[in-house]
């Protein structure tokens, strides 16, 4: 993808998936019907986790189901799971002064190359700050 595609992707299911893939090392697939069961994962949680016997994925969290992407440019929890997976990051809120709207920046640093993105929501911002890192 190049950078000015990734700039202009909305928040929403098709970046989402990207993120997993090219940070997280995930394939999510959409299915017809429920595709996991639950399995004993000893990850110290105390709960039974989900495995997806159809793509493979497997996460030992009681909330989520493994086969649909998280919300990583919607939600601000899971988004901030996708910028700690950098070293150096920074995100930013600020206000333009010529029309005072609120936007939000983030920067993250990969191999001393800095990628930077900016948008509406910090959730969208950070992923398309990721993406640029790992993608361009």
């Amino acid at each position: 993808m190049t950078r000015d595609e990734i700039l202009s992707m909305p928040a929403g299911r098709e970046l989402d998936a990207l993120i997993a893939k090219a940070i997280f090392n995930l394939d999510p697939q959409e299915h017809d019907e429920p595709c996991y069961e639950e399995k004993n994962f000893p990850d110290g949680d105390g709960y039974s986790g989900f495995y997806c016997p159809r793509c493979g994925i497997s996460d030992g969290s009681y909330y989520s189901n493994p086969c649909t992407p998280a919300k990583y440019s919607e939600n601000i929890a899971t988004a901030w799971q996708v910028v700690e997976h950098f070293k150096y990051w920074s995100v930013h809120k600020a206000m333009s002064g010529l029309d005072n709207k609120t936007f939000y920046t983030c920067t993250v640093w990969n191999d001393y190359i800095y990628h930077h993105a900016k948008a509406d929501t910090p959730e969208l911002a950070i992923s398309r700050a990721a993406l640029l890192a790992v993608l361009t």
